[in-house]
């Protein structure tokens, strides 16, 4: 009953077309709907690539952070009154 109903109201004649314009519309939805997952799927991929592009910069940042920190080590224990004011430009970073 349930695909009797469903035929009835998808049969042509109920919109007054003809079949070949009913079939046209669907194969054009069709279209439409691979379209549509085509474009999806794209942009999942770049999504994808963006944001392993993200991460490497993070890691570099991390790195390049890494090292500065390391440097500014190397200094302190060169020059002991520097410490402090590391020490300051640290406190100071972690604030934002």
């Amino acid at each position: 009953m349930i695909g009797r109903l469903l035929m009835s109201w998808l049969y042509p004649t109920r919109v007054k077309t003809k079949l070949e314009q009913f079939e046209a519309a669907i194969a054009e939805s069709g279209e439409a709907h691979e379209q549509a997952q085509k474009v999806a799927s794209e942009v999942a991929a770049s999504t994808i690539e963006d944001r392993k592009k993200i991460e490497a910069t993070r890691r570099e940042i991390r790195r390049r952070s890494d090292q500065r920190l390391e440097r500014q080590r190397h200094r302190a224990d060169q020059e002991p009154g520097l410490a402090a004011a590391i020490d300051a430009l640290k406190l100071l970073e972690r604030r934002h």
